[in-house]
């Protein structure tokens, strides 16, 4: 043991008295080495203070391993306070033995402001387990690891990086710059300011105020999809003073959609039970409803079916693209109420106008009538015909042509008596008929031509004949069927 007294007259701080104390002991026992060595220090200042430290060095073995500890306690006593003002004590200590490792490191402190910290940490270390714990006051760190979990109990985790950037895990939450992952699954929600991805699949995606999904950050860029809780946006469209300059739609309330730009529909059916209105409406499918209403021109890919009628204003009509690419008037209802056909043609004195048709048939209002401008196969018309004919096969039969007013689209026809033949020839009539008596004939043929019909009229006598193969003139009252 040694005893020292240093007197120090420059400053009050210095040391006026010191005293040290130094122990080592070392004992060997029956199982067990044990080592213990001690260092003891009391110094009084020149201002009245008294500082005290211990240190202790301990080392024990057995048979089932070793433990090594060391103490560091050092405190300050103030004579004018009569009180400690300030003390600390560390510890460090290491067990070892068959199936543990453990290390333990602590410190407590306080000072005159009566704040008191208690900090301590344990490395542990088993066969199947490491576990780390970091101590201070009422927080903790909690580090567990094995061959399946990495469990970590903590306030705040932070990794950094080389180039100054961190990640951040506290309070349940990551404050990181970039995730990247494969795959990302959320039970609950994802918040952001910005949300980046090729492919966006969701059952759901809520907005709690006004929502828009746009191709810039700023406020009135082009956007693909607005919300402001009672209008819906979706295509390329500004904010609301300039969605017309876009091409989308517009869902006002829970009755009006509005197109914008151009729309065009490549599959499926537009059904509307009220009014479908664009400035240009395109489709290369089918578009139904009560009413289609275009500012512009509807263009479609494929039909177009209504069913009800087409209606169009006065002055306007059908038109349809020539081999130039123009479109020409098909047709229109007139300023004048006149229905004009084919006058895009016309005008340019190009092509033709063609009708088809099974048959064809003119319906007049007045007079209330309706004729074909032409005869098929089936039609029939009774014609009284006054004009020249011939005598011929013995003077049994009279050939005659009857002009005919429409084209004749048949090759053949056949002939009946309305009221028959009135024959005359030389002055007199023949075959019994008389200038108000008709006569009627056998038998008719007829021979067929584009807009004529020859008829031979067969009669079973001659009477008052006076020359064979030799004019007459011939009155008939009959019906061709062709």
């Amino acid at each position: 043991m040694r005893f020292e007294k240093e007197i120090s007259i420059f400053a009050k701080n210095a040391i006026l008295k010191r005293f040290q104390a130094n122990e080592t002991n070392f004992s060997v026992v029956q199982g067990k080495i044990s080592a213990i060595i001690s260092e003891s220090e009391i110094a009084e200042l020149q201002n009245g203070n008294i500082t005290m430290y211990d240190k202790l060095g301990e080392v024990e073995q057995t048979a089932g391993g070793i433990r090594t500890k060391f103490d560091e306690f050092q405190t300050e006593y103030s004579q004018a306070q009569e009180e400690y003002t300030k003390f600390k004590k560390s510890t460090s200590e290491y067990i070892q033995n068959s199936s543990e490792f453990q290390t333990t490191v602590t410190n407590y402190m306080n000072d005159t402001d009566d704040k008191v910290e208690n900090i301590k940490s344990v490395a542990s270390q088993t066969a199947d387990k490491i576990t780390w714990l970091v101590e201070s006051g009422e927080s903790k760190t909690d580090f567990t690891l094995t061959d399946r979990v990495a469990e970590l109990v903590t306030e705040s985790l932070v990794i950094k990086n080389k180039d100054g950037s961190k990640t951040i895990v506290s309070g349940g939450r990551m404050d990181i710059e970039e995730i990247f992952a494969q795959d990302i699954t959320a039970s609950g929600t994802i918040k952001g300011l910005r949300l980046i991805s090729a492919d966006i699949v969701a059952k759901r995606i809520i907005a709690t105020k006004e929502y828009a999904l746009s191709y810039k950050s700023d406020a009135d860029v082009e956007r693909v999809l607005y919300y402001d809780g009672n209008t819906v946006r979706v295509g390329k469209l500004l904010n609301a003073a300039g969605a017309q300059s876009g091409a989308g739609f517009e869902f006002v309330g829970a009755t009006t959609i509005t197109a914008y730009g151009n729309l065009n529909m490549y599959s499926g059916n537009i059904t509307s039970p009220g009014t479908i209105q664009g400035k240009s409406i395109k489709a290369t499918a089918d578009i139904s409803g009560t009413t289609i209403k275009s500012l512009g021109e509807i263009f479609a890919n494929s039909n177009v079916k209504s069913g009800d009628n087409f209606l169009l204003d006065n002055a306007h009509g059908i038109y349809g693209k020539d081999i130039n690419g123009d479109y020409r008037d098909m047709i229109t209802l007139s300023a004048g109420n006149n229905t004009t056909l084919g006058f895009g043609l016309y005008n340019i004195a190009a092509g033709s106008t063609r009708i088809y048709g099974n048959k064809l048939a003119f319906i007049t209002k007045t007079p209330a009538k309706e004729w074909a401008p032409y005869y098929s196969p089936g039609d029939s018309t009774t014609v009284s015909f006054e004009g020249a004919g011939f005598i011929t096969t013995n003077s049994t039969e009279v050939r005659f042509t009857i002009p005919i007013s429409r084209p004749i689209f048949s090759n053949a026809a056949s002939i009946a008596s309305v009221n028959g033949m009135i024959v005359r020839q030389n002055g007199k009539y023949c075959y019994g008929s008389t200038a108000s008596a008709w006569a009627k004939p056998l038998s008719y043929t007829a021979e067929v031509c584009e807009n004529f019909v020859i008829v031979k009229a067969k009669f079973g006598n001659t009477a008052n004949v006076s020359m064979n193969n030799a004019t007459c003139g011939v009155a008939a009252s009959i019906k061709i069927t062709f």
